[in-house]
């Protein structure tokens, strides 16, 4: 991310920070069944897989909304056959706030785009 920055120059950071995330996304998605019961082993059931996740945020410089993805269905199976299981998946960005990891603090000093408020 760069740092915030006020490029009209009316006081507020109007670019940089969480503005410069357009999305979050997990390439690999799966999910493994076991049966838990108490009486005998812990019995493989099986494990479905899922295409890639994303979810297209939406961002200010200081912060992203809650976003979520669409629900998808498995897109394979492991063996045994036939299928005995079924489940969705879905992402959720629960909130995104922008936290300063690069020390942007010592710009302010030096440019005024970047003594801004965010």
């Amino acid at each position: 991310m760069n740092c915030p920055r006020d490029t009209n120059q009316d006081g507020t950071c109007d670019q940089g920070g969480c503005k410069d995330v357009w999305s979050y996304g997990e390439a690999t998605n799966f999910a493994t069944l076991y049966e838990l019961d108490t009486l005998d082993d812990d019995e493989f059931i099986q494990t479905m897989y899922f295409a890639a996740t994303s979810v297209n945020l939406t961002c200010g410089v200081g912060w992203c909304q809650v976003a979520a993805s669409p629900w998808g269905s498995p897109t394979s199976y492991d063996p045994p056959w036939p299928v005995k299981v079924f489940a969705e998946t879905a992402m959720i960005v629960d909130y995104g706030v922008y936290e300063d990891s690069v020390n942007c603090e010592y710009l302010r000093f030096s440019n005024p785009e970047y003594n801004c408020v965010w």
